[in-house]
Parts: structure tokens; sequence; C-alpha cells
């Protein structure tokens, strides 16, 4: 199954690198997860709260591969309302 692109990458494009890196830090090893897409909710500084969708993807290069996390896309979130009783 080939999940390199999605058709609509969302804002993953405005998402700086580091971001990117930093939720895929906290994934299982690829080799060994059983889902297939995993989403991560970072903080990337600017960008505001992101969504990430990550695919695990076999990566190959002559007759080596190993598996990895890519990410595909991502979303602006939007933080839920703070209610009067939450209200400072």
């Amino acid at each position: 199954m080939d999940h390199t692109t999605d058709i609509d990458s969302g804002t993953l494009g405005a998402v700086p690198g580091q971001f990117i890196a930093q939720g895929a830090q906290g994934l299982p090893e690829p080799t060994t997860a059983l889902a297939e897409r995993i989403s991560v909710v970072v903080d990337a500084d600017w960008a505001g709260i992101v969504r990430i969708d990550y695919v695990r993807q076999k990566m190959r290069h002559g007759r080596h591969s190993h598996w990895a996390w890519v990410a595909v896309r991502a979303e602006q979130e939007q933080l839920p309302p703070i209610s009067a009783a939450h209200a400072p």
C-alpha cells in the first residue's frame, strides 16, 4: 500500500520540520507497530496547534529496506472554548 502523499496534505507544508520530527519521536517503532496510520497533536509555535498524520512506509534502497514513519498530512486543531466555570 503506497501512502507517499495524500491528495490533500492540509497545512503540512506550513509546519516547520522540527515540529514534524518532534511529533514522530513519540511514535512506536515502525517495524513492530500494528497501526498503519497514527495521528499526533503538537504545538507548532507560530503555526498553532496542529494534528499531524504519519503513515508507516517501507523504504527501499537496492536490496536493503527498512520501515519508517512518514508525515503525510497536517490540520489546524481548534482549542475547545473556555467555559465560564474554568475562566480565571
